[in-house]
């Protein structure tokens, strides 16, 4: 008995560990996702509604409150030349 409690709590521990370590890359993963969709928004936006970059730039930055609002604020400020 006592070593099928072990052997559960190893493969628990396993587990739990694996999911630990894969905690940063999945906020990599997902933080890309993010990314490729507002790329897809920019894109359209320039297809279809001709939107000027710095407006486009400020709404983009504004739709987000992750790493991507930071390098599209950054991104404004800088076609703004402020």
């Amino acid at each position: 008995m006592a070593k099928l409690l072990g052997a559960c709590f190893i493969l628990m521990a396993s587990y739990l560990f694996g999911v630990k370590i894969m905690e940063r890359d999945a906020e990599h993963i997902r933080l890309l996702e993010e990314g490729e969709l507002l790329y897809r928004i920019l894109e359209s936006e320039i297809r279809n509604t001709r939107t000027p970059l710095p407006l486009l730039f400020g709404e983009l930055s504004e739709r987000t409150d992750s790493l991507w609002h930071n390098f599209f604020l950054n991104f404004l400020l800088r076609y703004l030349k402020i």
